[in-house]
Order: C-alpha cells, then structure tokens, then sequence
C-alpha cells in the first residue's frame, strides 16, 4: 500500500513539474509592451500570444497602421501583416532586422513592459487627461480599453470631412444620416460627435466633437442619436465591460431639388477671404460646386485686400444648375495687359479633337442603351463640342454609326466609327484618327469663315474689317482671289487674333476641369465582375470611356497652365493628381502615368527649401502615385526597347528608373509597404540595364 502511494505521488510531482516547464516555454514564446525608438522605422505594440499592431513612422509622424500576427523561434521574431512582413533578431530588449539597405534597431524603453508574462496593469488615471476626458491622446497604450465600443445599429460608409475649418478621416464604425432642418437652405457640414457608452452598451451622452456650420444641424445630431437609443457592444477592460468615450460621424441628405454654386475671388489675398451662402459661413475661395436648395440665395464674399471690401451678390438656382460667379479682389486696379498671343498649337488642337470624338462614343452608347438605337443629331445626345471644334457630323449606318469633325484654327480634320463600316481616314473601330485637308482647302475655309462671321468691334482690326465689308459688298475686289473667287494658294488670309483668355476664363475653365474629374465615376462593381469573367473586350470598352471623360478635362487644364499666374498652375496640378489617382485606382495606368508626369513636373522644387506648402503636398502625394504608375508600365517600355535595340530608348528607361526610385523615396511617407514593393519590382528592371548596355553596345550612358 505505501509504495502503491509513492508512485501515485510520484507520477504527481512529475506531472505537475512538467506542467510547470509547459507553462514557463510558452511564457517565454511571447513578447509584450512597444518596441520603437529613433533607429527604428516602426512602432511594435505586442499584445497576448500572437498579436502585433505595426505603426509605421515617417518624419516624426504615423504614416500607417496595420494588424498583424508575431511568432517567436528562438532568438527569431517572425512578424507578419498584410502585403509586409519581416524577421527581427531579437537581443535582450532589442530588436533588429534589415530595411531598406540599412538596419532598423527596434528597442523597448526601460521599464515599459517586459518578454515575461504580463503583470497587473495601472488603474485608470482620473483628472485631466484621464480617461474621462477625450482627446487624440485618448486610450493611449489601452490604459483605458482594450477593445473599444462596437455598434450594434447598422450604419452607411463613413466619409470623413475635409475642405472645411474641421477635418477628419472616415470613422471605422460608420455614419449616421440625417435629413437637412426645413430652413437650412445650404448643405450643412457633417457633425463629428462624441458619445459616452455605458458598461451595459447604452449611449449616456452625446455632445458635438466638430461642430456643423449649421447649428441647428449640430442640434438635430445630438437630439438624432439620443432619441434613437443606440445599442453597443460596451468596450472591454482585462475582460470586463467599462465606460468608454467614442466617436460617431453623422452625414447630412437632402432629396429635395438642388444645385450648385461655385465662388472664385481674382487677385488678392486668397488665404483670409471668406465666404457666406445665405448667411451660413461656407469656407474660403475657391468654393466648388457647394450644394445648396434651388431658388433664391445671397453670396457674401469678404475680400482681405488690400483694399478690404465686402461684396454682395443674389442669385438664382435651378434645379441640377451650376452658378458660378467671380470676383475681382481689387475692382479698380488696372486690368493686366494681356500676354501675346502664342501661336496654333496643332498638337493640342487634335488632341481636343480625338478627345471630342471619343466623348461621342460614350454619349452614342448611352443614348443607344436608352433608345436601342444610334443618332446622328448630336443635340439629342446633348453633347458639346470643345472650344473652337465644330459639332461632330454623324452618319448612322446598318449595325454602326460615323463621325466626322474638324476645327476652323487647323486644315486637320478627325474621323471615328462603330461597326463594320469605317469612315476614312479611321481605320479601326472606335480608335479615332486625322489627316490633314490640304493648304487650299484650309485658306478658302478661313475665307469662307472670315465673310460669314463679324467679329465685335473691340476684338476686330479697323482696316481689316472695313476692307472684308467693303469687298463683301461689291465695292473693292479681293486682291487675295483668283479669277474664279477662289483664294490662292499660298496667300496668307487676314486673320484677327483671338485675345489671351482673361482671368475670369481661365478660372471658369479650372472649374469646369474640376466639375469634369470630380463628376467622373468609374463602376467597379461592374469592372470586378467583367475581370472575374475574364470578358476583356468589355473591361478595356469600360475603361477606354472612363478615362477618354477625364481626359476632356486636360483641354481646359492646358489654359491654367499656360498661365503665368503660379497660384492657378498649383491648382491645375492638384487636379492633375486627382485625375491620376483616380485612374490609378481604376487600375487604368498607362492613362494614369502622363498625368501624374505633368503633375511632378509642375510642381518640381524652386529651389532647396522649397519643401513646405501646398506644392510640397501635392510632390509627395503625386510621387506616390507616379511611381506606381511607372514602375507598373514600365514593362511595355522593356518590351519596346528589347524589339528595337535602341541605345536612345535604353538611355529614355534608364532616365525613368532613376526618376521613379526618386519618387518613390519621396512618395513612401503615403504608404510604406506598398512603396517597398514597387521599389522591388523596380529593382528588377534596374538590374536589367547594364545587360542591355552591353547587348546593345551602348556607350551614351
């Protein structure tokens, strides 16, 4: 019986000595507390067994933060997350690994946290920057939650608020909606509100964060969300439910009928202007398509000067319309004198051309979708010709239609059809393409134009009028004409020049570009599933008329940025680099790339402490951007120049490469682990380069 009793005590004490090593093993297999520091790019928080949030850090400042998962295998920490992952060697409290041809050295500050089991936590602190008091500091290192507050009620996608006095990012958990108060006559600006959840899940109070400019708006938030008597999943505290502190955006509807009123200020400070819609203060200058109720409204505009005043407008809205109304900051200063007039450029004039021709075919199959036919009246499509060119001329033929069009400054002229029947000088279906008519055919259309249309007097030259008048009317023959009436070739017409565009057009014109990006939607539920199906043909279709709409726009851009003025050039280049995100987030690259080129050559650095302000945000911004449009391209130019052995063409990629790894180093502040994987891909062409400098013999570089 006793040594029946010794084994069984026996096996005891080994089965719990070997609990006890079990225990201490996978203690040892786990990390907790913050690993950063200023030789490290990252800020590591670990939490429990396998858990790890990475913050990655740029300038001093928390560029992106991910979730992700850790192992430990000795002195190995293996940490992964999505599209980024890495192996850090771990010493003592240090953690190391390389990054970016250097090495990022990752250590835990003493005393924060420790490798062994977690110890009990530090209450929660009461007072002023407590948990009890919100700020953007709030729930710092989860000193007062671990998890936070979930709502329960369903909610529409949050979209955050930028462009006015108050900015945020979308909230994770959502909005609410609210209906416009019946005597708000413009769009109020969207209420951030702070709300109290209860252990229970109960919404305690509710108060406004960011305020709208509407009051009453704000007012009907809090009233909206305490009436509804949301329900949470209560934040979480070492597992037991507390009070918390959350955010909660709400975004204002309106059903009824509306338009827009756009508000541009010429000149002056633009910084400290201000403006007011029905007394409602709406931001500063340039306001852009700001939604307000149709009817009456008044505009007032604060101008800083110098000299100070204050303009009063009243206009009228319809419903669907755009107001849109300019203002000069100084009314009695001489106007500019206008630059001269800068010679046809024959390049831009086809371009608007093929861009008009291929808006066409997206208006063609809109109308074709509706009435189960084509239309060759171009009014029904409700579709305008750019600038000078002359409404397309449409031919419906069996199973297709045709287009002609043509511009009175150029003997070019541009055709397009669909179907089996083709319109020279086009060749392919829907690709656009131009011939020149010939010198006489341009010169007798000058002519013919010149007779038929009288210019104002203030944009006509005196001589050249009287003497187009006096010819016309019998009274002195045409010394330019043939025998026949016919103009000779060779003889240059009298033509008037145009006058450079005011300051007022080129404004309405960065609107227009503004409304055209803004107004561009690309349906990528629809394109998702074309992929998905592999139908190719149709997404290339859906892509071509997405971005042949934001290419319309560039017409007008091309105006600001002829522009001497440098403000309307930086704004033309902030539209640039939305039309290129945009198209890049379509996956439309080789679209996307000429826009974002022109955007960082716009905004190229003045000079070495050129690197704060407005261009410096659009330069980061746009080298992200063009650096994946680049490197995402860049294998068609690899294809090219491998077909055509040109030592040029391998001196042009070279050049690229080296100005895409310089944006991507610029641009790597928006979202380091994608920038790591470009800057990979683009390493492989990199290391391409002496090979074909040695294929092909190249000694230019």
């Amino acid at each position: 019986m006793k040594t029946r009793m010794q084994r069984w005590l026996a096996r005891g004490a080994l089965s719990l000595f070997a609990s006890a090593a079990w225990g201490t093993g996978a203690a040892a297999q786990s990390l907790s507390g913050v690993y950063g520091g200023e030789d490290c790019e990252f800020k590591l928080t670990f939490r429990g067994m396998d858990v790890v949030y990475i913050q990655f850090i740029a300038g001093g400042s928390v560029m992106q933060e991910l979730p992700g998962h850790y192992k430990v295998d000795g002195d190995r920490v293996s940490v992964t997350a999505p599209n980024w992952g890495a192996v850090f060697t771990r010493k003592g409290d240090t953690l190391k690994t390389p990054y970016l041809g250097g090495t990022a050295v990752c250590t835990k500050p003493p005393g924060v946290g420790s490798a062994r089991p977690q110890v009990a936590r530090p209450p929660i602190p009461m007072g002023l920057n407590s948990c009890d008091v919100f700020s953007w500091a709030y729930n710092r290192d989860n000193i007062c939650f671990d998890t936070r507050p979930l709502l329960l009620t369903p909610t529409s996608k949050a979209k955050g608020s930028l462009g006015n006095m108050h900015s945020w990012s979308p909230q994770s958990q959502g909005a609410l909606t609210l209906p416009w108060p019946a005597d708000v006559s413009v769009t109020p600006w969207p209420v951030l509100l702070l709300l109290k959840v209860s252990r229970d899940g109960r919404t305690l109070e509710a108060s406004g964060w960011y305020s709208s400019n509407v009051k009453t708006f704000t007012d009907a938030a809090v009233n909206m969300v305490m009436a509804k008597n949301l329900r949470w999943k209560p934040a979480q505290r070492n597992g037991e439910a507390v009070e918390a502190l959350v955010l909660l955006e709400v975004q204002p509807v309106f059903a009824g009928a509306s338009g827009f009123i756009s508000v541009n200020v010429i000149g002056g400070d633009q910084i400290h202007n201000t403006v007011r819609i029905d007394r409602v203060f709406i931001g500063q200058p340039p306001v852009i398509n700001y939604q307000v109720r149709a009817g009456p409204h008044t505009i007032n505009v604060q101008i800083t000067g110098p000299p100070y005043r204050e303009v009063n407008d009243t206009v009228q809205v319809a419903s669907g319309a755009t107001v849109v109304k300019s203002y000069a900051a100084d009314p009695l200063a001489p106007a500019p004198l206008p630059p001269k007039p800068k010679p046809i450029d024959e390049q831009q004039l086809v371009a608007a051309m093929k861009s008009d021709l291929r808006n066409l075919v997206t208006a063609e199959e809109g109308f074709f979708a509706d009435s189960v036919h084509y239309t060759a009246n171009v009014g029904r499509l409700q579709f305008r010709p750019t600038g000078d060119n002359t409404p397309p001329r449409v031919t419906v033929t069996t199973d297709g239609w045709s287009a002609v069009i043509d511009n009175p400054r150029t003997p070019t002229v541009c055709a397009i059809f669909l179907g089996s029947t083709p319109r020279p000088p086009a060749k392919l279906e829907g690709a656009p393409e131009c011939v020149a008519q010939g010198v006489a055919t341009y010169e007798e259309r000058q002519r013919e134009q010149a007779a038929r249309t009288r210019l104002p007097s203030e944009f006509s030259d005196t001589t050249t009028s009287t003497k187009a008048s006096s010819a016309a009317a019998g009274g002195e023959r045409d010394t330019n004409a043939s025998r026949g009436g016919h103009p000779n070739v060779g003889v240059e017409p009298p033509i008037t020049p145009k006058p450079a565009p005011s300051s007022s057009e080129l404004s309405s014109a960065l609107l227009t570009a503004k409304a055209i990006v803004d107004g561009a939607s690309y349906d990528s539920t629809r394109a998702r599933r074309l992929q998905l199906s592999g139908d190719s043909a149709t997404l290339a279709v859906l892509r071509a008329a997405y971005a042949n709409r934001l290419d319309s726009a560039r017409t007008y851009l091309a105006m600001a940025l002829a522009s001497p003025d440098t403000a309307l050039r930086t704004s033309a280049a902030a539209i640039l680099l939305q039309g290129g995100a945009k198209l890049g987030r379509a996956n439309i690259w080789d679209h996307a790339y000429p826009w974002l080129d022109e955007t960082l050559q716009l905004v190229v650095p003045r000079a070495p402490s050129d690197t704060t302000g407005p261009r410096q945000q659009i330069r980061i911004e746009a080298s992200f951007w063009y650096g994946l449009s680049s490197v995402l391209t860049l294998k068609d130019q690899y294809r090219a120049i491998v077909s055509s052995r040109n030592c040029s063409d391998v001196l042009a990629m070279n050049d690229r490469i080296a100005r895409t790894k310089e944006a991507l180093m610029l641009g790597m502040r928006v979202h380091p682990p994608t920038v790591n994987e470009m800057l990979q891909n683009l390493a492989k062409f990199e290391h391409q380069m002496p090979t074909l400098k040695r294929a092909f013999a190249c000694q230019n570089f």
